[in-house]
């Protein structure tokens, strides 16, 4: 049983991914499995990854018979892994030689941190650089509410969930939910259970492309579309009427409730959430009303 378990879930990742297996394989810490899962790639995905999987036994390659959505393909590499500390990896991004050797130096060190992570690059499509992402949260305090309200109120790009994250404390969440800012939610629970301690260095290269679901839901533009990012968390949302900042406040909600916390603590937990809210009430309120007119026009009550 390895110590470390990387999950590499992939769709049409024949561009890049090579680059993305290559950095695993080479990397200083060799103790690991990379679990790929294929979402039923229609280009060569299937065919290069076989070819590593033959190469080096560490490597083992699961194909879905059908596209199952990001979000259920990112659990399904957790539910296939046995390491104690876990890491996803994407086809796109990639990593530094040393990037898991220092992560899980950190981890074997100190009990009470629960994600090692590194400082983030941004690379373009052929993999320089562009733009060092400097943003760090308070996501290593030792005050829980000051980490859950980093978490939800600052604006960032989630790359801690790429980070080396210890199995025990993932199995205390529901993973990678299916909805809009799924990982955001993940990072805001484990934010509950410990701390996030983030390497000063640059060792994780996120690349930025057309094809990126970043571009294609806007994220990168701070317009995003949490509509469309939606189905794109799972094809099960398609043709819904859903309420994705309602979602992710009532996951938040759920969140705070079932973690055993001290009163103070819970206040104020409650009280960054209601800051969030504040922020996004009219945003709630507008997908409300588009619910009310969808259901209305559903059931013939009312033709708009």
């Amino acid at each position: 049983m390895p110590l470390v378990s990387l999950g590499l879930p992939v769709y049409n990742g024949e561009k890049y991914i090579k680059k993305s297996i290559d950095t695993v394989l080479a990397q200083t810490f060799t103790d690991f499995e990379l679990i790929i899962t294929d979402n039923a790639s229609t280009d060569s995905t299937q065919a290069i990854c076989e070819e590593y999987a033959k190469k080096d036994s560490r490597v083992r390659y699961v194909r879905n018979e059908n596209n199952i959505g990001a979000a259920p393909n990112f659990n399904l590499c957790f539910e296939l892994s046995t390491g104690k500390y876990f890491k996803w990896t994407t086809d796109d991004d990639f990593i530094a030689r040393e990037y898991l050797e220092k992560c899980v130096e950190i981890l074997e060190e100190d009990p009470e941190i629960i994600i090692a992570y590194s400082k983030a690059v941004f690379v373009d499509k052929d993999g320089n650089p562009e733009e060092f992402y400097d943003l760090k949260l308070d996501t290593d305090s030792d005050v829980l509410p000051k980490r859950f309200s980093d978490v939800i109120l600052i604006g960032h790009h989630c790359f801690e969930v790429f980070g080396l994250i210890r199995r025990d404390a993932l199995e205390k969440t529901a993973v990678m939910g299916n909805y809009s800012h799924g990982d955001g939610v993940l990072l805001a629970h484990l934010a509950m259970f410990g701390r996030f301690e983030e390497i000063p260095e640059y060792l994780f290269y996120s690349r930025r492309h057309d094809d990126h679901s970043s571009s294609i839901y806007g994220v990168y533009r701070d317009q995003i579309d949490y509509y469309g990012w939606a189905e794109w968390f799972d094809p099960k949302n398609k043709g819904k009427m859903i309420l994705p900042y309602t979602k992710i406040l009532s996951e938040l909600f759920r969140i705070i409730n079932e973690v055993p916390l001290t009163f103070s603590q819970t206040i104020d937990c409650y009280k960054s959430l209601g800051k969030w809210y504040k922020a996004r009430w009219k945003t709630i309120g507008g997908e409300w009303k588009r619910f009310v007119k969808y259901y209305l026009e559903k059931t013939n009550i009312i033709s708009f």
